[in-house]
């Protein structure tokens, strides 16, 4: 197959354009702008190093944007070995309504949190250690296809 000078620059562009937008800033733009301070998520610098390996430039580049962005980082509480993060109890009242939960998770984490009623589920749990089981039944009775919320807390 021969390229000519229009369709070869259309390539140019496009991988340019998704050097320049890196692997971790596409895959976790809830990352933007974080801390530099969680560990490597080792997931994120390979696919940055494969583009390095395959086309030096780009990958070059993914890499520097998802290290300005923060998105070569695991958030705080994260652990690379396990990929679980770290949790903590939220004390509530036995019926709290969705802002009580919102403001005490907020509180917490040190984070906004807006909870928008028919966008998320509750589940009450006795004990912390019952998250990941719960999350993981979620998971498997809604299907929400990746778009299950996560919130950790920075500790």
């Amino acid at each position: 197959m021969v390229m000519n000078r229009r369709g070869f620059q259309g390539v140019a562009v496009g991988w340019l354009a998704a050097a320049l937008a890196g692997c971790g800033t596409l895959m976790y733009p809830e990352r933007r702008g974080q801390a530099r301070t969680g560990g490597i998520d080792w997931t994120v610098a390979g696919m940055d190093a494969i583009g390095l390996v395959l086309f030096f430039i780009p990958g070059l580049i993914a890499f520097a944007v998802d290290y300005h962005n923060g998105t070569l980082f695991l958030p705080e509480g994260s652990t690379s070995a396990s990929g679980r993060r770290t949790l903590r109890t939220v004390k509530l009242s036995s019926h709290p309504s969705p802002e009580e939960i919102a403001a005490a998770v907020s509180s917490a984490t040190g984070m906004p949190v807006a909870l928008k009623e028919g966008a998320f589920i509750t589940r009450r749990m006795e004990t912390l250690e019952e998250f990941w089981s719960t999350e993981q039944s979620l998971i498997a009775k809604y299907s929400f296809q990746g778009a299950l919320l996560r919130c950790q807390s920075p500790e």
